[in-house]
């Protein structure tokens, strides 16, 4: 992947990225093709976009593996957490697929550091940005936009900063492709994938 030092987008702060906690895992395994689908359909008309899949706030990488073993397309998988217990566990997946790396700290300093202007990769995240307020939601993904982001796969919460997840991503300029809402474990989840194509920014030709 391509770094750079070129100037990123002023945010207001960083949003805080909450690492996998187990108990939720059930809620993206009992639902996980409804999401892995419209991302393989995506590599099916962008195959250039499967160079790498990163993930934010990893956990202990079973989400991952599972994605890397549903979407062999992605010629690396990356996962990113704070979470120094999570990612030891995660470590011991690496020997049984060679695509998979992970690494220890903040999601979205690795971000600018590793994949500005890489058009080719996609953002995965599962559980993390509910407790995020929507201002800065909407400038984490208008961030993701100048950092030459292809499309963002989203498991999220329907509540808090989530609340309205395709409408936000359709002002900042992102193309949903795919959005549903479901009930698990008594709880609202979104499935979002959602993609970015700069000639289509700048024609305006977003919905």
């Amino acid at each position: 992947m391509i770094a750079s030092q070129q100037p990123m987008r002023a945010v207001r702060s960083e949003p805080c990225v909450q690492s996998i906690v187990p108990d939720y895992q059930a809620a993206w395994f009992a639902g996980h093709d409804r999401i892995v689908a419209p991302i393989r359909r995506h590599l099916t008309v962008f195959p250039e976009h499967s160079q790498c899949l990163v993930d934010i706030g990893a956990g202990d990488g079973s989400v991952l593996d599972d994605i890397a073993s549903r979407l062999p397309q992605f010629k690396q998988l990356v996962g990113i957490s704070a979470d120094q217990r999570g990612l030891s566990l995660a470590q011991v997946r690496i020997h049984h697929d060679a695509r998979l790396r992970f690494h220890c700290g903040n999601p979205w300093a690795w971000l600018r550091r590793h994949v500005y202007g890489h058009g080719q990769a996609i953002i995965f995240s599962y559980d993390n940005l509910s407790v995020v307020p929507e201002p800065l939601l909407m400038d984490w993904f208008a961030e993701l936009a100048d950092l030459g982001i292809a499309a963002l796969a989203l498991v999220e919460a329907r509540d808090g900063g989530c609340g309205q997840l395709p409408e936000l991503l359709r002002r900042c300029g992102w193309k949903v492709e795919h959005a549903e809402s479901a009930y698990q474990d008594e709880r609202a989840w979104w499935r979002v994938f959602a993609s970015f194509d700069t000639t289509d920014a700048l024609l305006g030709f977003f919905a």
